[in-house]
């Protein structure tokens, strides 16, 4: 009887599935130091007192289990960290998967993936709504007009978030409990670079159009007789001018990392995350878009700032003061939440980043978290305030 097989260095590439039919007694099996490609539990059925399996040093691309799941073997060597992630943990596996990498894209339990879902939804309905109201507004003032043209850009720039974090959950449908053995085919696919490249250009796009909304308000508060701003077509442009910037930046970036690297440096397609700190255009993604975010929240605050002082003074030259103090004191709770989306969403998400980038390790929750929940934050409440807006207007 068979309790020890060590085949070990034999060039293996297949091994059939009565390979190790009938062996009952088998208890050590190395299989170490081979070119097979996949492996199935299912060859072992009848090896149910096997103690030790060595697959290291193979090219594992798949690697299934029984039909019911059972494993018997109780030590699994190999040098593979996507193998552990196969196996249940009563299996002691010798190789810990790497801090940066996750058995799931999202290491987060069902309910966090069903919350995450759940704003992904939210994001839709609340843009598809605040996009309606704005594009039925009665009122077709010029004013009002440039207005919700700024308004709909905004929201056409949340869809990218969404469509991003929508990307997100297709290797969890695709490719299930097998994605931990299949994380290079994801990183380096088309649609996670898509996902990178969407990130990218929303980072840029979302408060570059906040600034835009910020500085057209105040502008025409401050100016309504000469202000730009009141004319849609020089609205369409700058809008037009800033989403192509985003779009040629964005690709840029992601072209020449396609090219560089051949894969996203996380499998959250992330462009501002990189565990190994040597990926130039992560870094240059970081510091720049750091930089930007700061400059637009201080031109954000600064532009609301005026217009607050701007619409106060003209309150007080009205006679209609007092019926107006309601309507301003909307405007400036308004105001002050978007202003707050915006520190929250920007700051915080970009001083993560730089954060991060100074870290040798760090936990992947913090990473899932900056990413799909506190990034998203803009596209879910600006949304759920212009549509307000827009329904106390009528």
């Amino acid at each position: 009887m068979l309790v020890i097989i060590k085949l070990h260095n034999n060039n293996i590439k297949e091994i059939h599935w009565t390979a190790f039919y009938g062996l009952t007694f088998l208890k050590y099996l190395d299989l170490s130091h081979n070119f097979l490609s996949q492996f199935s539990f299912s060859y072992l059925l009848d090896s149910k007192i096997l103690l030790y399996l060595s697959v290291k040093y193979n090219t594992l691309q798949e690697m299934s289990l029984q039909e019911d799941n059972e494993i018997f073997i109780k030590i699994l060597e190999t040098n593979d960290y996507s193998v552990c992630c196969i196996v249940p943990s009563s299996v002691k596996c010798t190789t810990p998967g790497l801090w940066y990498h996750a058995c799931s894209l999202l290491p987060i339990s069902k309910r966090l993936k069903f919350t995450l879902f759940f704003v992904s939804v939210f994001i839709f309905f609340a843009n598809i709504l605040s996009s309606i109201l704005h594009l039925k507004h009665k009122d077709k003032k010029a004013l009002s007009h440039a207005y919700n043209i700024i308004i709909l850009s905004i929201n056409m720039a949340n869809f990218s978030e969404l469509i991003y974090l929508l990307i997100l959950f297709i290797p969890d449908i695709i490719m299930g409990d097998k994605f931990a053995m299949k994380e290079m085919q994801w990183t380096s696919g088309t649609i996670c670079f898509l996902a990178f490249g969407l990130n990218l250009g929303f980072s840029f796009l979302s408060p570059s159009l906040h600034s835009l909304l910020s500085y057209a308000r105040f502008s025409v508060v401050s100016n309504p007789m000469e202000s730009k701003f009141k004319q849609s077509k020089i609205v369409i442009r700058l809008i037009f001018g800033l989403y192509l910037t985003s779009i040629f930046f964005s690709a840029t970036a992601m072209t020449v990392n396609w090219i560089k690297d051949g894969e996203t440096p996380t499998s959250v397609c992330s462009p501002f995350i990189d565990p190994f700190n040597s990926n130039l255009v992560i870094k240059i993604n970081i510091f720049g878009v750091a930089s930007l975010n700061l400059a637009f929240i201080m031109f954000i605050v600064l532009s609301y700032t005026k217009l607050i002082i701007s619409l106060k003074k003209s309150q007080e030259s009205l006679k209609e003061a007092l019926s107006k103090k309601k309507s301003n004191k909307q405007t400036v709770v308004q105001i002050a939440v978007l202003v707050t989306s915006n520190i929250v969403c920007l700051l915080f998400t970009s001083a993560m980043h730089v954060f991060l980038m100074f870290m040798d390790k760090y936990p992947m929750s913090v990473i899932v978290w900056t990413t799909v929940m506190i990034a998203p934050i803009d596209s879910v409440i600006c949304p759920v305030v212009f549509s307000l807006t827009a329904f106390r207007q009528k």
